[in-house]
């Protein structure tokens, strides 16, 4: 992407960001002074939970990379090792766009423990790819349940439904021995034959054994529900009239604009999300809460 074309998605996301606040007037400046403390603690206490399972998640993907076993893996990155890693990529994910962050800030703290980037990228990108492999799919039933199309328990059949599905994936171990004659027929395509072995061998090098990516799924769920309460705990701070639920449901939506919004933080671009997707939900003082999670998020990490 040209460096024009980056200057001008963050400063669209700043826009966007000036704009909400400025649709919420002082009213949702007033609503973000009078939040109930006690709401605002559990918010924090579910960001430290978050954060204590990712770098354990991190931890896991690095052991998957390097084919250590777990204590072996404990020894060289030890959690509180890991646990600096995540925080150090979050601290600067305030500042910097999310992937630069995740990718360049963990790889970069991964190095203060011995790791090149051989290992710890492909161990970053690891555990980001849990995030999406988990959250995307996830966002169908979530916005069925914003709509109304589903119930509640619609919605989290749903979900059940697609971690049991995603489940016969991670058994899968990719070897270039078994699939190249399979794909065979691939080879005859221009461009593609001659990127099969290169394909095959990055997947042998990323894709984790089946034990770790089970790990790696229950840590990437209990990781974002987590998170997804803390958003609801900022909603009950504010005395938003919502569920759970609704969050649960909401979250994975929301997860998906920060991934891909340029600017620091997602600013604008994750706010905006979260003001559509709670009007969506028909959820009164939507616009409080867009402003309210970016200063409380702010202040919580």
């Amino acid at each position: 992407m040209k460096r024009w074309v980056q200057v001008v998605l963050i400063l669209l996301g700043i826009a966007i960001f000036i704009y909400i606040l400025w649709q919420s007037g002082p009213d949702g400046v007033a609503a973000v002074l009078a939040g109930d403390w006690r709401y605002l603690l559990l918010a924090l206490l579910a960001t430290g939970l978050a954060q204590m399972i990712s770098g354990w998640r991190l931890q896991v993907a690095l052991a998957a990379v390097t084919g250590l076993d777990d204590v072996a893996a404990r020894r060289r990155w030890p959690w509180r090792a890991t646990y600096h890693v995540t925080l150090t990529a979050q601290l600067m994910g305030m500042v910097v766009p999310r992937l630069l962050s995740t990718f360049g800030g963990k790889a970069a703290a991964l190095k203060a423990y011995q790791t090149d980037l051989r290992e710890s990228v492909p161990a970053v990108l690891l555990d980001n790819i849990f995030d999406i492999l988990v959250m995307a799919p996830l966002m169908a039933p979530g916005f069925l349940f914003a709509t109304g199309v589903l119930n509640v328990f619609g919605l989290y059949a749903g979900y059940g439904v697609i971690l049991l599905l995603l489940l016969p994936l991670l058994s899968w171990r990719p070897a270039e021995a078994v699939w190249l004659p399979r794909l065979a027929y691939l080879e005859r395509v221009p461009w593609l034959g001659s990127r099969m072995h290169m394909l095959l061998a990055r997947l042998l090098i990323v894709w984790p054994p089946p034990a770790a990516g089970r790990r790696l799924l229950l840590l990437t769920v209990l990781l974002n529900g987590f998170l997804a309460l803390r958003f609801y705990f900022i909603a009950l701070a504010l005395g938003l009239v919502t569920t759970a639920t609704l969050f649960l449901a909401l979250y994975p939506m929301a997860q998906l604009s920060l991934i891909i919004a340029l600017a620091p933080g997602g600013l604008g671009v994750f706010d905006l999300s979260w003001l559509g997707l709670l009007s969506l939900a028909a959820v009164s003082g939507a616009e409080h809460f867009a402003v309210a999670q970016r200063i409380y998020v702010t202040v919580i990490n």
